[in-house]
């Protein structure tokens, strides 16, 4: 039986954010989830799009981790411009697989 997949799409809101879900991907990892997260799979100059594109056509599932910046930035279409919408239209494209998102509050 193989493995499970997860693609996580999160907003980079500070640097203890990017890391608790950076912690969060290991320990799936660390479960038997083969995970693909930004911080490990992609590299200066890669095309973020085909990253993404890629990403969420070989997941099994789509792990949202949202936060108030995630949400305003994909309701007011900040943030990564282009990048942003393709995620979207993409996430809306593979709507089933996304389970219950996962909503992290930051320190304030």
């Amino acid at each position: 039986m193989q493995n499970p997949s997860v693609f996580i799409s999160y907003s980079h809101d500070s640097d203890s954010h990017k890391d608790w879900v950076y912690q969060l991907a290991c320990e799936l990892v660390k479960n038997g989830v083969e995970v693909t997260l930004d911080q490990w799979d992609i590299q200066l100059g890669s095309n973020i799009h085909k990253f993404m594109e890629k990403g969420l056509t070989n997941a099994d599932r789509v792990l949202v981790v949202c936060t108030d910046n995630y949400n305003t930035k994909s309701n007011e279409g900040l943030g990564g411009g282009l990048a942003m919408k393709r995620i979207f239209l993409l996430l809306n494209y593979f709507l089933l697989k996304i389970p219950p998102s996962l909503f992290h509050a930051l320190e304030k």
